[in-house]
């Protein structure tokens, strides 16, 4: 099993407990809520908060609620090894959390959210360092569709299942 955390992000107690209870349940491929940290961020990391507190426990619990993936967030996420060994040597791009999440998803594994733990994970403080964060994340994805047109293709082709993954992976 492996689990993939940012360096600055902190576990909720119970985290290692729940994460491998889920993947000892068969799990493949697993998020854990992310709990976003403002610190002493302004206006930016609370939008940027917000934006990710909504998009979680609106449309991720929506997602889940229909055994449709998630997409992976780059920390908390959780992989049985074999998930992983199966994806990893496709990565070509910096958004390894995307990347993964499509090369996945696109073969049909299942990316389950893990509502029970969570991951507090720090916002920048600044709007600059909100604006390179954002750079980075819309290079990486132009990137990766431009890497990876056939996994885009396949899941278009598995209809709203693939189509909700792709709004949420890539807009």
């Amino acid at each position: 099993d492996v689990v993939v955390l940012d360096a600055d992000s902190l576990l909720a107690p119970g985290f290692a407990l729940a994460i491998r209870r889920r993947l000892g349940r068969g799990g493949p491929a697993i998020q854990a809520l992310i709990e976003p940290h403002i610190g002493a961020g302004g206006a930016i990391a609370r939008l940027a908060a917000l934006s990710e507190i909504v998009e979680q426990q609106v449309f991720d619990a929506w997602v889940a609620r229909r055994k449709w993936p998630v997409r992976l967030r780059g920390t908390g996420m959780a992989f049985q090894r074999w998930a992983l060994e199966r994806a990893s040597p496709h990565l070509r791009t910096s958004v390894e959390d995307l990347e993964l999440t499509l090369l996945l998803a696109s073969a049909r594994v299942l990316i389950t959210l893990a509502t029970e733990t969570r991951v507090i994970d720090p916002k920048p403080a600044s709007a600059r360092g909100a604006v390179r964060q954002r750079a980075r994340w819309l290079k990486g994805q132009m990137h990766l569709m431009s890497a990876h047109p056939r996994l885009v293709g396949l899941l278009l082709l598995q209809g709203p299942r693939g189509w909700a993954l792709l709004s949420s992976a890539l807009l």
